[in-house]
């Protein structure tokens, strides 16, 4: 009796009285699913009965129409008096991965690999008269719920905010840096200003400027462009370290700090005038930032964000001490969770200031103020180098707080004791807790672009090279294995082998599903449109066979690009990995060779001035031109593989292209016999 079953869970819940409800996938299956089913089939309003508040059906919010928006983006469960969270979102927002499903993340986690069974599957067993089978289903859901609180348990939050359990969860970063600022504020008799964001709510009888009305941030954080191209010497990067935080205790800027602006007659969103009498008594405590911000020094008074933020930073350095102690011990990874959730802290002051659209207490004022100096740091070190430093030693690149330094003719030490000297030496140039940090070495790299470098890294000159790459598009693990080789041994020759053994194991159909896999993100609004993509096509195809399947909002769908007709588009391709096994169907190698494996590597490897640093074995002559990875591909020699035999049969012309990657096939021409046959390659 399903109804007996579900009103039994029900009173399971009530006795057990749970605080929070857990699942994964909510939308799909768990609370969600059970939820609709006891609605639809019995007519029981499930979440009021196992909710702690006694609401009649007509005033929940269960049965309000929520939006189109909602509906599509945040489709949750309201238990009244209990929390319930969203496994797959939590982990969708604090995991950077490919795959959201629930078994890619308990591998990822947990590292414990879980087989996926198809509901058609277990419903095939429970349905069966094998109690092993049946049995088989019972431990896979429980397994299923007991990885889903070890997933959480690994995920602990940190209860270093001030606020409720669920704001951590539901609310942005501004409402966790005022949760703090608020109780430092109290201890000093400040009051935070509280400005409206609606236009509608303009006070015109003073002049009062809201949110909305602030004007533009006017400046932004530097970033270089590259000197782009192939460095085989050392290549230092130096960091500065926890920038916008140490730039706000070293010049003591706060809201409770600030006297206005040299230029204008307001201050953020309030307008502000400071007596000439004031500034004259203060005129030898006072500073002026580069966008003509005036603050003063600590020493006439000790801004709030400066407390804040030195308390801050000392408890971290207690947590960092005692994960150091404590490593082998069970609380390490509470601790450790303690340390990130203070870094992310510190670290977003400046976005709480710097939100001038949907802020709750922006001040444009000292984001510029921070921003400025940032940028008069980073262009004076810049200068600093390139005027003190040997002809050898140059900046490259410059980004934000984060200076490369090429080092010409240096071995690895050298360029470590040439990194830590510049380090010390602009560290003592500045007050503090300001701090240039030799973060990495690059030996060799490749520079493209702002924000896009690759390169092996050293963190010391004994330590092995690690393979790192920011920006570049080695999602492929073959392009990541080439550029690797790259760097290790420089031999063309070689890589051009490897490339070549590669796209032909590619055309023979020999690479692993894996290899094949793409994942883009997906947002089913698009459908209507018309805006189809290979992620949505495939999932669409999913959603019309069951209509639970439909992705969350934004996640990330697989699917795999397969022979068709000739002429058929991306999206009529592109099939799920699935449909891939079951349908025996024949990877794209035409598309992943041309568009998602040469590409990028064309990109690096035109770069290179080949001449400069190794041989091609080309007669011994040197090519003083970058490489061409897509020429190396066409000019390899078309092998027909026999397969053992031949698929007789009488095809038509319409299923032969299908099979072929090019309207001719060779063998056919060297055979005219076959004229009504197929052949495989």
């Amino acid at each position: 009796d399903e109804e007996a079953v579900i009103r039994r869970f029900i009173r399971c819940v009530r006795a057990c009285d749970p605080d929070i409800l857990v699942g994964y996938e909510l939308r799909h299956c768990a609370w969600n699913y059970l939820a609709k089913r006891a609605q639809e089939a019995f007519g029981m309003p499930f979440c009021l009965m196992i909710g702690r508040v006694a609401l009649s059906p007509s005033s929940s919010r269960v049965d309000r129409d929520m939006s189109r928006w909602r509906s599509s983006r945040s489709p949750e469960l309201y238990v009244p008096g209990r929390h319930v969270l969203n496994a797959w979102k939590i982990m969708r927002s604090e995991l950077s991965i490919t795959d959201y499903t629930f078994e890619s993340v308990v591998f990822d986690v947990l590292h414990i690999r879980i087989p996926r069974f198809e509901n058609s599957v277990l419903l095939g067993w429970l349905n069966g008269t094998s109690l092993p089978h049946r049995w088989r289903v019972v431990s896979h859901f429980l397994s299923h719920a007991t990885y889903t609180l070890a997933l959480l348990e690994e995920r602990r939050f940190a209860r270093v905010f001030g606020v409720d359990f669920m704001s951590i969860l539901t609310r942005g970063s501004q409402f966790k840096v005022e949760s703090l600022l608020l109780r430092v504020a109290k201890l000093s008799n400040y009051v935070l200003l509280s400005p409206s964001r609606k236009e509608a709510s303009r006070d015109t009888a003073n002049g009062e400027v809201q949110v909305a009305d602030q004007r533009a941030l006017e400046y932004i954080p530097l970033v270089m462009e590259p000197h782009e191209g192939y460095y085989k010497d050392p290549t230092l990067v130096l960091d500065f370290r926890s920038l916008y935080p140490s730039l706000i205790i070293a010049h003591n800027i706060c809201y409770s700090t600030c006297l206005g602006n040299l230029w204008r007659s307001e201050l953020g969103v309030t307008p502000y005038h400071v007596p000439a009498g004031e500034l004259a008594a203060l005129q030898n405590k006072l500073h002026v930032a580069p966008n003509g911000a005036v603050f003063l020094d600590a020493s006439a008074r000790k801004s709030l964000f400066s407390q804040m933020l030195h308390e801050l930073l000392a408890t971290r350095a207690m947590v960092k001490e005692s994960i150091r102690l404590y490593s082998a011990h069970e609380t390490a990874s509470l601790l450790e969770v303690r340390n990130l959730s203070l870094k992310f802290i510190a670290n977003v002051m400046y976005g709480y200031m710097a939100a001038s659209y949907s802020g709750r207490m922006p001040c444009v004022d000292l984001a510029d103020a921070i921003v400025s100096y940032g940028r008069r740091l980073l262009e004076g070190t810049i200068r600093w180098i390139n005027e003190t430093e040997p002809s050898s030693t140059r900046v490259v690149y410059g980004d934000t707080d984060s200076i490369f330094v090429g080092v010409q003719g240096a071995s690895i030490g050298n360029a470590f004791r040439v990194g830590d000297f510049i380090a010390r030496s602009v560290t003592a140039m500045h007050p503090l807790p300001i701090k240039l940090k030799l973060e990495k070495v690059y030996l060799p790299c490749v520079l493209l672009s702002k924000k896009r470098y690759v390169g092996f890294s050293y963190e010391s000159p004994e330590s092995e090279p690690v393979y790192d790459a920011k920006g570049i598009e080695t999602l492929h693990l073959l392009n990541a294995r080439t550029l690797s080789m790259l760097f290790a041994r420089q031999d063309l020759s070689e890589i051009r082998t490897y490339l070549q053994a590669q796209f032909t194991l590619f055309l023979q159909d020999s690479v692993p599903l894996g290899d094949l896999i793409i994942a883009k993100e997906v947002r089913m609004e698009h459908e209507q449109h018309g805006h189809l993509t290979p992620s949505i096509a495939v999932s669409m195809r999913r959603v019309r066979m069951d209509p639970q399947t439909r992705p969350h909002y934004a996640e990330r769908v697989p699917y795999v690009i397969v022979y068709r007709e000739q002429y058929a588009n991306l999206t009529e391709l592109a099939v799920s990995p699935e449909e891939y096994i079951q349908q025996g169907l024949r990877a794209n190698a035409e598309y992943y060779i041309a568009k998602q494996i040469i590409p990028p590597l064309d990109r690096i490897f035109s770069l290179l001035d080949v001449g400069g640093w190794c041989r091609v074995a080309c007669a011994g002559r040197i090519i003083h031109t970058g490489l061409d990875i897509g020429g190396w591909y066409r000019s390899m020699p078309r092998r027909i593989v026999y397969a053992g035999g031949l698929l007789t049969g009488h095809i038509t012309r319409h299923e032969e292209q299908g099979m072929h990657v090019h309207d001719h096939c060779m063998l056919r021409s060297l055979l005219p016999s076959l004229t009504n046959h197929a052949c495989l390659h």
